[in-house]
């Protein structure tokens, strides 16, 4: 399998409800009681629309371009992804482990193993703009 010519990530935020009690990963107290779900597009807003940000990746950068969305919690993928794309860039083996485990940060944006914004909830403008000028 060869490698792509580039490679973007996108670190996701953080998802609520990976783990409780109740019927909807709702308090257990909740339970027969009234529900009181917050609706879908109420938590895209407050999440912001990560899906949004890779489509728009997607199509701006071409199909040589592997763009992914990854959980944050995924560390088995991003640590050596992100380390061996900085060590491929050309950066030190301190430097490219540094840069990985801070590419685990929920709305991080990395290209070729280097952090274009981190910590920052992007729109699909914004996160084409960051990347462009690395893709040339």
């Amino acid at each position: 399998m060869s490698r792509p010519a580039h490679r973007i990530l996108l670190v996701g935020p953080w998802r609520a409800g990976s783990s409780s009690g109740g019927c909807c990963s709702a308090e257990p107290a909740g339970i027969g009681g009234e529900h009181a779900h917050r609706p879908p597009a109420e938590a895209d807003r407050r999440e912001g629309d990560a899906a949004g940000v890779v489509r728009a990746l997607r199509s701006s950068a071409g199909p040589a371009v592997d763009v992914q969305l990854v959980d944050p919690r995924n560390t088995l993928y991003l640590l050596p992804v992100v380390y061996r794309d900085a060590r491929t860039a050309g950066v030190s083996m301190v430097r490219a482990a540094v840069t990985a485990i801070r590419a685990t940060t929920p709305w991080t944006l990395v290209v070729d193993g280097r952090i274009v914004s981190r910590g920052d909830m992007l729109d699909p403008v914004g996160a084409e703009r960051r990347c462009s000028p690395l893709l040339a």
